[in-house]
């Protein structure tokens, strides 16, 4: 998924909205941005809101608060920096989809509970810190980097019936009081610069890039009383907690990458690179007293396109790509195997064509 922020303007803007649907679904949100001073070298952008709904579930709501400012500064004609800061709180008695399905292939009513809405609640704190730097030596070549950060804080509280009895009472449930944390360290450097050997035209990328994943997982777990689904008694008191399950596990990846886009003629174009990953992950199962052995790996993931254009508005393409993405967690089995990276290979060929002078693409 691409997600491109809002960036601060360089000319006033002022926006205020509001948002209402059903199950009391309500959303006021600020969006301000413009210049700081006269000569326009620092600008800022402002985003906050506020989101609260219901569900048609009893018991479910949530509300979300996000407050997201960013300033730019233009160092001179040929840097820009950008800085920008996201906090996002999402606070929710999430609704249960996982509702039984009755032996005459009915569901209970739509909003039926099927837990116990004192002992469900999830309550997630996210931080994002980033900046950019880009510099321009000259039409021709520049310098681009980038560092995020992501601090993630999760409590979640949840109820779990495993079965159902005579078609009216959940039984044989587990709650889960767990908490986590999630940081992820992301920094990236890369050289863009064009220029022709003879009658063929290069852009050619070069960059590194660094990431580092940390996450620790603990939990605490009890059972609670059957649940009558027509006649339901949310009234209990508060169980005894037991510890359960607990691990914490970290992976880093250093990336390097090289790529060329030539045009061979006018309507001709090559794509030709890759990138060597290096990654190593480290697993600890702390309710298990179990110490995985660092997790080292590394692959070459190769790419090649080719386009080519018989005309403005008609494009004949293919390619072809492979990746390698560390994976986080670790298999069920006592020993508490940490995953082998992702592996992928990629081949596309397609034809891409503009109609109404534009209007229309197919």
């Amino acid at each position: 998924i691409n997600t491109v922020t809002k960036k601060p303007l360089n000319t006033p803007f002022y926006n205020i909205a509001f948002q209402a649907g059903n199950y009391g679904f309500y959303q006021p949100s600020i969006d301000l941005s413009g210049p700081l001073t006269p000569d326009r070298t620092v600008l800022y952008r402002f985003v906050a809101s506020y989101r609260g709904a219901g569900n048609v579930q009893d018991f479910a709501s949530s509300n979300t608060t996000t407050i997201a400012p960013s300033i730019t500064f233009k160092l001179g004609k040929q840097t820009d920096l950008n800085l920008s800061y996201e906090y996002v709180r999402y606070f929710a008695d999430n609704p249960i989809f996982e509702v039984p399905l009755l032996s005459d292939g009915s569901l209970p009513p739509r909003n039926f509970y099927p837990a116990y809405p004192d002992l469900v609640l999830q309550d997630v704190t996210t931080n994002r810190i980033g900046f950019n730097l880009n510099h321009r030596f000259s039409e021709n070549l520049q310098v681009r980097s980038n560092l995020a950060i992501v601090l993630n804080r999760r409590t979640l509280n949840r109820n779990t019936f495993n079965t159902l009895i005579d078609d009216r009472t959940l039984t044989d449930s587990f709650v889960e009081d767990s908490s986590e944390w999630a940081n992820s360290y992301f920094g990236q450097i890369d050289l863009l610069g064009k220029f022709n050997t003879g009658t063929l035209s290069h852009q050619l990328l070069a960059g590194f890039d660094i990431s580092y994943l940390e996450f620790d997982y603990r939990a605490l777990s009890a059972t609670v009383p059957d649940l009558d689904i027509f006649n339901p008694n949310y009234n209990i008191s508060r169980p005894e907690y037991s510890p359960g399950f607990a691990y914490g596990q970290s992976n880093k990846t250093y990336g390097i990458y090289l790529q060329d886009q030539i045009a061979l003629s006018n309507n001709l174009k090559l794509l030709i690179g890759g990138r060597y990953d290096w990654t190593t992950s480290d697993l600890e199962i702390r309710s298990n007293d179990i110490n995985e052995p660092v997790f080292t790996d590394g692959a070459f993931s190769p790419r090649v396109g080719l386009v080519y254009q018989p005309s403005d508005t008609t494009s004949l393409y293919a390619s072809y790509s492979s990746s390698f993405r560390p994976s986080s967690g670790f298999s069920i089995n006592p020993d508490g195997e940490a995953f082998e990276p992702t592996r992928g290979t990629q081949y596309e060929v397609g034809i891409k064509k503009d109609f109404l002078d534009r209007r229309l693409s197919a």
